[in-house]
């Protein structure tokens, strides 16, 4: 886990870690791990929400992918 992969660790770490226990487990799909992590950072900073859901978004199938199982 990469944590807050591009940002800084500060007040959004927790979001952060769920999101990437979501992803490595997979329990939920990706878009729903996805918009949780918004939600999260919302709560703190509505711009950096959006970048963040944008960045994932836009580059966070290589890690759903390399975390697949089976």
């Amino acid at each position: 886990m990469n944590s807050c992969t591009l940002f800084p660790d500060c007040i959004w770490k927790d979001c952060c870690y769920v999101h990437d226990l979501n992803y490595v487990r997979q329990k939920i799909t990706r878009l729903e791990a996805d918009k949780m992590l918004l939600s999260c950072v919302k709560e703190r900073c509505k711009a950096v929400a959006y970048i963040m859901y944008a960045g994932v978004r836009l580059f966070g199938l290589y890690f759903w992918n390399k975390n697949k199982k089976g």
